[in-house]
């Protein structure tokens, strides 16, 4: 059988975004358990009231850049969880995403880990920030797939902005600190704002360092 095109990104236990194409857009936060060699896609989702032949966008970032595929809701299987099966609407093509602006930062941020009863606040460094995730720099152990929730400021008059993100990757830079990439997970209008403005601020910038090369 010939390998559907988009399996190589999307791979089990990656943590995805499920997201409908009506109007009112919902995103939800999944798991992939598996792909069949049918190349139907079991999801593990929050309980959802879904019907046969909806259509949805599976979104998955990896290091190729940001993808999209478009899939149908199949059936729920009780097999001691619950699993949502989907099938690819378009025969396996992949949409790639080549309009998000990715701008060097370099500020302290904070991050609690989602689920830590303890709320302790972890010291971080936020880079290479884009309207999908950022890369992140710190001492703390984190896991491929756990949930954080950033809070940074953009300057010292504006309010605290608190980010979820999930962790995507993971590279040891030393023996003290570690990079990881995060993506950011169902942002609010304001907080998407904030980080629009944080990218805008540095293509303008980096436009205005171009044009003066070329005087």
């Amino acid at each position: 059988m010939k390998p559907h095109n988009y399996t190589k990104y999307l791979e089990a236990l990656k943590p995805v975004d499920l997201i409908t194409t009506c109007h009112n857009k919902h995103v939800y936060n999944a798991v992939i358990h598996t792909i069949d060699d049918s190349g139907k896609i079991y999801l593990k989702l929050p309980s959802l009231k879904i019907d046969t032949g909806e259509k949805f966008k599976i979104k998955s970032i990896c290091e190729q850049g940001i993808y999209f595929v478009d899939v149908e809701f199949v059936e729920a299987i009780l097999d001691r969880t619950v699993y949502y099966v989907f099938r690819c609407a378009d025969d396996g093509e992949l949409h790639q995403r080549r309009n998000s602006y990715r701008v060097a930062v370099d500020f302290p941020v904070t991050f609690r880990i989602a689920g830590d009863d303890s709320k302790t606040n972890h010291n971080a460094v936020m880079a290479d920030l884009c309207e999908e995730g950022a890369r992140l720099y710190t001492k703390t152990k984190l896991e491929i797939m756990q949930y954080i929730h950033i809070c940074f400021k953009l300057d010292a008059k504006s309010e605290l902005i608190i980010i979820k993100a999930a962790v995507r990757n993971i590279a040891a830079m030393n023996e003290s600190t570690i990079q990881y990439g995060v993506q950011f997970s169902n942002m609010l209008p304001h907080e998407a704002k904030s980080i629009n403005k944080i990218i805008i601020s540095g293509q303008m910038q980096k436009n205005k360092i171009a044009r003066s090369h070329r005087k």
